[in-house]
């Protein structure tokens, strides 16, 4: 059950910041001035839309799948 709540989890993360990203509000993605002064404009956004959008994404789809095809819950003891 807990493979469950952390894959919706991660998928609903990165479909927010997914969300953010394509409606212009960026100032919900508080760590994306930062990596942009640190990285540059261009390489900062590549790096914030890998590890807070396709990441969580992937990461989510990852655990739903184990869940539901494989029947592993990661969670259970």
């Amino acid at each position: 059950m807990g493979t469950i709540i952390l894959g919706s989890l991660f998928i609903l993360y990165g479909l927010f910041t997914l969300y953010a990203r394509l409606t212009g509000h960026v100032s919900w993605l508080k760590k994306l001035p930062a990596m942009q002064e640190r990285f540059g404009k261009k390489w900062g956004n590549v790096i914030h839309v890998l590890a807070y959008t396709f990441v969580p994404l992937w990461t989510g789809a990852f655990f739903l799948f184990e869940y539901f095809v494989n029947h592993i819950d990661f969670f259970c003891l």
